[in-house]
């Protein structure tokens, strides 16, 4: 634990919004002198996705964070529907609580037309929660997993620029117009 307190002190400081100081490679790298095997197992594993968390996570706040987080993804397939045939039944997970911030900061991000906007605003919410989870977590392993989930979705905003986009609607337009064309034949 002694270790920690250096470990996390010699971190740079994370800002919303901006490109990422170091990669999670990087951090997973500082960390391997720093913490024992188990809690090296958990850092390698972690993800933004809940499922990919396993069933019952530890630390507690990684429970957390895959509790909220599958409450954040069921409202997303939820208001959806309209918009996709789909029942987004297939899509939802259990859910272990209710979070009325959740409902309400998905309404506000499905208001922006742009997918871009809404995208951040959703991942804005999700670095709020994890700013909520630091609390009384300065210098211990759970401050290392939110640091991580910190660096993941500043990695996954840093990969976004306009021609991957321009370059991802193009391949899905063209898929599009394929499909319709070859349902016409």
């Amino acid at each position: 634990m002694a270790g920690l307190y250096f470990l996390v002190s010699s971190l740079p400081a994370l800002k919303e919004g901006q490109a990422p100081p170091l990669s999670s490679e990087e951090l997973i790298s500082r960390c391997c002198n720093w913490l024992s095997e188990k809690e090296m197992g958990i850092l390698r594993k972690m993800s933004l996705v809940p499922d990919q968390l396993g069933e019952k996570p530890t630390p507690a706040t990684l429970a957390e964070w895959k509790s909220w987080e599958t409450s954040v993804r069921n409202r997303i397939a939820k208001t959806r529907k309209p918009a996709f045939p789909a029942d987004p039944a297939s899509h939802l997970r259990n859910e272990t609580n209710y979070y009325s911030a959740v409902e309400r900061g998905v309404q506000d991000a499905f208001a922006s037309a742009d997918p871009f906007s809404r995208e951040k605003l959703l991942d804005g919410m999700r670095w709020k929660k994890l700013e909520d989870l630091e609390a009384g977590h300065m210098f211990d392993f759970d401050a290392i997993c939110i640091y991580m989930l910190k660096l993941m979705i500043m990695g996954k905003n840093s990969q976004k620029t306009a021609q991957k986009g321009t370059e991802s609607f193009d391949k899905i337009m063209n898929n599009t117009l394929n499909n319709k064309i070859t349902m016409t034949l």
